[in-house]
């Protein structure tokens, strides 16, 4: 009979030492002979006691369907992804046994120590990224290492091992790595070496970064230099100061717990894509890593650590497939937040399409969690040949997130879409947004009648009959008006509001009576309360008037209330024009925080006692975590109380605002491109969605030309960072960019974007796209104090 055919089972029998537990297996096929393609459900294994253990596939081996792979690595039914890495390492839990692994072609054994490495629930992730020379010979496939210090404190040796494809340090490429370690606060300096003698082996570096997540903090390393035998100085190990450290707001450590369903064709090769929404806002979209197509398979559980922003209660998750090629089930994702152990569940019975995205609710028995039918119309303008054939898309935003982006396909009232005063109705069921304040909505310009006169978009809630009007007026083309193909309407006739509960919060920061105690700089506050956590709070220090030794100054802060507070952070953040140099003073000794929830008859005391330091001072912290100290009973005419500050903060309603772009070409042979420019700005708000760059008249991106364009936006509040790209199109595609300055023409605020590299499939990291951030706050090693010129605490 022949073997392996549809729908049969084909049982061996292998005669072998005695193995233990069987905690993985390789299989693979020789793709010899017509039929070679095979997709494989699953493989049994049986002991000689019976012992039986399954190992889920549902994949083809293949050099032709699927991912065109003909070997594979299947692990257990029901095996943690914990157990999966701990039975790589040699580690897996109590139980000895042995794994196989092949090395060049025969099978050798591995034993399995009894212990499981613990890892230190202290410890926080710190992003590593190198910059490599950009010739040929400054990489190196040594071994390499960093250490990173904070004054006197410094973690261990951090070994940056590679992942994926890439197993050495490749010239002009940038690569990230994540370590994790002790918390050391700001970073002061960091060491780097390698283990490379040979002449072969040098390596040359040109910038690295260090990203704290959970502080917010990314400090930049200008290298410029060899770590190598017979270059340079001849050094291996070097250590750098930073020249700069940019605060891009803190993170809180989560681990997201996803557990694949056990049934058939459940699993999948695929990356997903996780987006988190809460009742504050939303998370980027984070990659989660198939771990080459073991991660995700029938049956497993994975624990993945990630960092999110604060969103308060968190509502709902939206998943989908990035790439790989099977269609994906889970069953349960769980999200449970490090620091304060929050847990949040959401249960999904719903599979997952190739190209599609799946939201799924918390469950709550306080939440809506059946959708809600939308009805979209789109209004296209009564003009001259303004009727397009393009693609078109759209993206609601509302009170509790958005929709995602949805494909305007099938209109219910005319076969022909988007045609001259038609007006399209299109159908979508999503989990309830609340109020829709506003849409984003673009085409592909992917016909040569592309371009587009939209004269507006209502949105219906059809569970309220609430409707909601989106004025627009404007070409989405690519030759007419501002060539823009994207526009962000703003609702016009959004309903009164509903009050949400407001809770205000006095805040009374008391400066301690210590030598130099003061401070000319801001201090920044976080509140924590049982109900929720608010942004960090920046108390101005205007004009230098607060923050005197001896001292108490009163801040009030209006936000959602967030209950009793429970904890608060306060730290100390640089204020623009005031001096930092090396004589500057850096430090305020705080005594003490008081917090009085608005209409409460008794306030809590953060006792503090201990230096706040800007961030990158050496040796101090540049913010503490407080508990309550006591609570007493408030006091109407505490001296703060009668010096008043203004109100911290205000709410506003959103607005279009005008960002200025310009983009300068660097000034070197051919950095000029022909391709077309596409931006996207991140801020603390949101993001703009792909902006492509257009203009007329003079070529653009020309060598050392700057190119300005003006891009009309929802605000997205302080900026954190642009990917810019282009599409390869083109003979002079290759482009060498040097900056990007985006200024809120609104609000003043100016912000630069170095790049001075090579955006091009050959030059550089053979990439299309950058990500870059802006220039921190600039750090002059000299100011770098050492921690015996601190004052001391008595």
């Amino acid at each position: 009979m022949d073997k392996f055919q549809r729908n049969q089972t084909d049982t061996f029998t292998v005669d072998c030492v005695e193995l233990g537990e069987i905690y993985k297996i390789v299989l693979r096929e020789d793709d010899t002979n017509m039929g070679a393609d095979w997709f494989v459900a699953s493989v049994s294994v049986v002991d000689s006691n019976n012992n039986e253990s399954e190992f889920p596939c549902e994949l083809w081996f293949s050099k032709a369907k699927g991912d065109k792979k003909i070997k594979r690595v299947l692990y257990p039914k029901g095996m943690t992804m914990e157990q999966v890495e701990a039975a790589e390492k040699g580690t897996l839990g109590t139980k000895k046994g042995i794994t196989l692994k092949e090395v060049d072609g025969k099978t050798v054994n591995k034993n399995i120590t009894e212990e499981t490495e613990q890892t230190d629930s202290t410890d926080i992730k710190y992003v590593v990224t190198i910059e490599t020379g950009p010739e040929k010979d400054m990489g190196t496939d040594a071994d390499a290492y960093i250490v990173l210090k904070s004054g006197e404190e410094s973690t261990e040796e951090l070994s940056l091992y590679h992942t994926g494809k890439e197993d050495e340090f490749v010239p002009a490429r940038v690569q990230e790595f994540e370590v994790e370690n002790k918390d050391i606060g700001d970073i002061t300096s960091i060491v780097i070496g390698h283990n490379g003698v040979l002449a072969s082996e040098g390596w040359f570096i040109s910038t690295i970064s260090v990203t704290i997540p959970t502080t917010g903090a990314r400090y930049h390393f200008p290298c410029q230099r060899w770590l190598a035998r017979d270059r340079g100085d001849r050094k291996l190990v070097v250590e750098f100061i930073p020249s700069s450290v940019q605060e891009f707001g803190s993170l809180i450590p989560h681990v997201m717990t996803v557990c694949t369903a056990d049934v058939e064709d459940a699993g999948t090769d695929s990356n997903i894509l996780v987006k988190v929404f809460g009742h504050k806002g939303s998370s980027e979209q984070i990659t989660l890593s198939s771990n080459n197509g073991v991660r995700f398979m029938r049956a497993m559980t994975v624990n993945i650590p990630i960092e999110l922003p604060d969103m308060g209660a968190l509502t709902r998750i939206r998943a989908e497939l990035a790439d790989g090629s099977n269609n994906w089930l889970f069953d349960k994702i769980t999200l449970r937040n490090i620091d304060s152990g929050d847990e949040y569940i959401f249960v999904n019975t719903e599979w997952i399409e190739k190209g599609g995205s799946l939201d799924v609710p918390v469950q709550s028995e306080d939440l809506k969690t059946d959708k809600i039918l939308y009805k979209v119309s789109v209004q296209t303008s009564d003009l001259f040949a303004c009727g397009s054939d393009a693609n078109v898309f759209i993206i609601l935003y509302g009170e509790t997130g958005d929709s995602g982006t949805l494909a305007l396909k099938n209109s219910s009232t005319n076969t022909n879409k988007f045609e001259r005063n038609n007006t399209d109705e299109f159908e979508f069921s999503l989990l309830s947004l609340g109020n829709v304040k506003r849409v984003r909505i673009w085409h592909d310009d992917s016909s040569v009648s592309s371009s587009w006169h939209l004269a507006k978009v209502t949105v219906v809630d059809t569970s309220s009959s609430q409707e909601f009007s989106f004025p627009c007026n404007k070409w989405l083309s690519t030759r007419k008006d501002d060539k823009n193909l994207s526009r962000d309407l703003l609702c016009a006739n959004l309903p009164e509001e509903v009050v949400k509960v407001k809770g205000g919060y006095e805040i009374i920061i008391s400066v301690s009576s210590k030598k130099d105690s003061g401070t000319n700089h801001d201090i920044w506050v976080s509140l924590e309360g049982k109900s929720g956590t608010s942004e960090k709070l920046q108390l101005k220090n205007n004009a230098g008037r607060f923050f005197d030794k001896a001292t108490s100054d009163l801040f009030f802060f209006e936000c959602e209330d967030l209950g009793d507070i429970t904890h608060l952070r306060v730290g100390l953040s640089p204020r623009e024009g005031v001096d930092v140099g090396k004589d500057a003073i850096k430090q305020c000794h705080l005594h003490q925080v008081t917090v009085n929830r608005s209409a409460g008859e008794a306030e809590q005391v953060f006792v503090c006692n201990h230096w706040l330091s800007l961030p990158g001072t050496v040796g101090r912290k540049s913010y503490r975590k407080l508990g309550v100290t006591s609570s007493q009973p408030v006091n109407p005419d505490h001296p703060a109380r009668i010096r008043s500050a203004p109100a911290a903060s205000s709410l506003s309603a959103p607005s279009l605002t005008t960002y200025r772009v310009d983009v300068k070409t660097a000034d070197k042979f051919a950095a000029g491109t022909d391709a077309n420019i596409h931006i996207t700005l991140h801020g603390k708000t949101g993001d703009s969605g792909k902006q492509a760059l257009v203009g007329s008249g003079k070529n653009l991106f020309e060598r050392n030309e700057l190119s300005s364009f003006d891009l009309e936006l929802a605000d997205l509040g302080k900026l954190v960072k642009i990917r810019i790209e282009h599409d390869n199109a083109g003979l002079g595609a290759s482009w060498c960019l040097e900056n990007v300055i985006v200024t809120n023409v609104t609000s003043g605020d100016k912000y630069t974007f170095p790049c001075n590299q090579w955006i091009d499939k050959k030059k550089g990291n053979k990439e299309l796209f950058r990500v870059l951030w802006p220039e921190g706050r600039k750090v002059d090693g000299s100011e770098l104090l050492r921690s015996d010129d601190q004052p001391t605490e008595e």
